[in-house]
């Protein structure tokens, strides 16, 4: 049982306490969606919970960075890269705390986890040339299900519009609609090489 005391770190612990390791995804919509994904360079998975798209990366040759605030989500990243005999640089962080780790990066993912203010930042660590993939459950999803609450969706339409007003990515995938019994959005954007970092 989860307290409404507990802190967001002391949630997911005990969420991620109660599963076992993964094993790298054999496919994800990225698989399909008719985009090249990127297979080298390095990548970061934002907020990678217990791993499942950090290992789909490491698994096709990047050398991806996962950040959660959970340490226990973060073992079992750890676990199931051994399984998969690949590596992933796992590093427990506060993201309401902390800033993004420095990039440049060639590919970055953020799943199932919503925070406005990163939006800036996935901005400044994609490096020309590289890709931007977001999944985020909207506020549609309380249609249905419970959870998450509405702090933790995005609003019909947003993270489209919230990329495209960064600037510096190219729309390559965007959708949105029910997948696995949730309402989430999904996007693939990728930042031109003709778009510098800042600096």
């Amino acid at each position: 049982m989860i307290s409404v005391n507990e802190s967001p770190r002391e949630k997911w612990d005990a969420r991620y306490g109660q599963l076992a390791a993964p094993c790298a995804p054999g496919l994800l919509w990225l698989d399909t969606c008719g985009v090249p994904m990127p297979v080298t360079g390095p990548a970061l998975d934002v907020a990678a919970g217990h791993g499942i798209v950090a290992l789909w990366m490491a698994v096709r040759g990047l050398s991806v960075v996962a950040v959660d605030i959970s340490s226990v989500g973060l073992k079992l990243v750890d676990e199931g890269a051994q399984r998969e005999f690949v590596t992933v640089d796992t590093r427990e962080m506060d993201l309401e705390q902390e800033a993004l780790p420095e990039g440049p990066f060639n590919f970055v993912t953020c799943f199932n986890y919503w925070q406005r203010d990163l939006f800036p930042q996935f901005a400044t660590c994609v490096q020309p040339g590289g890709f931007l993939a977001l999944e985020i459950a909207t506020t549609t999803n309380l249609e249905r299900n419970p959870h998450p609450s509405r702090v933790w969706l995005a609003e019909p339409g947003e993270v489209e519009q919230r990329v495209r007003d960064l600037q510096v990515f190219e729309i390559c995938v965007s959708s949105e609609g029910w997948f696995s019994g949730r309402h989430v959005s999904r996007l693939v954007a990728r930042r031109p090489n003709s778009q510098p970092l800042p600096g």
